[in-house]
């Protein structure tokens, strides 16, 4: 800024600096870390204290069928396909209000109707007093995973049954083929 005395007179120029390289260092590390999260694998969804999505990603955008402005504001209850029970319900907000981690599974309903299987782990987030502030929620969509074991295990049940048939139908061919062997054998005499 300028420096002027009386009359307006110029004297020069006050100069101020401040260094921002911390600041333009934590800039650059929020930048990735709110790219990882953007670009995750995982459903991120961060709700308030009372379940409203303050924050979604675009694998959550993905799996559920629902565009980020649709679900920013509703309470995340929005999801629900009436399949969890309430005990899981109230199980998970006692463990999370409490500080806890909750883990399990949740049996969801996309925009579209469909429903869909998800693997979550919901934790709080602390601000710097330590006080839970949000819910951090990272879902992963596991309806084909589910859906190739019940297959895998169908045909091993399968197998399991062919097995048990070969292995009959041999106890059934062995005393059969005995008598068989015997009658010819008996003509042939």
């Amino acid at each position: 800024s300028p420096v002027l005395g009386q009359f307006n007179k110029y004297y020069g120029r006050m100069w101020t600096f401040r260094d921002i390289t911390e600041r333009k260092r934590t800039e650059a590390a929020l930048r990735q870390l709110s790219m990882a999260v953007e670009q995750s694998p995982v459903a991120v969804e961060i709700t308030d204290l009372h379940g409203v999505i303050t924050y979604v990603n675009k694998t959550f955008v993905e799996s559920s069928g629902y565009a980020a402005d649709e679900v920013l504001g509703k309470n995340s209850s929005i999801l629900k396909s009436g399949y969890s029970s309430p005990t899981d319900y109230r199980q998970m907000w006692e463990a999370i209000t409490i500080g806890g981690e909750w883990r399990g599974l949740f049996h969801n309903r996309k925009k579209n109707g469909e429903l869909y299987w998800e693997s979550a782990v919901i934790r709080p987030i602390e601000d710097q007093d330590g006080t839970i502030s949000h819910f951090l929620a990272l879902k992963e969509d596991i309806t084909e995973k589910l859906a190739m074991e019940g297959q895998l295990r169908q045909s091993q049940k399968l197998e399991a049954i062919g097995q048990l048939a070969a292995g009959i139908a041999h106890e059934i061919n062995t005393p059969i083929q005995y008598i068989g062997d015997n009658t010819r054998f008996m003509k042939e005499s």
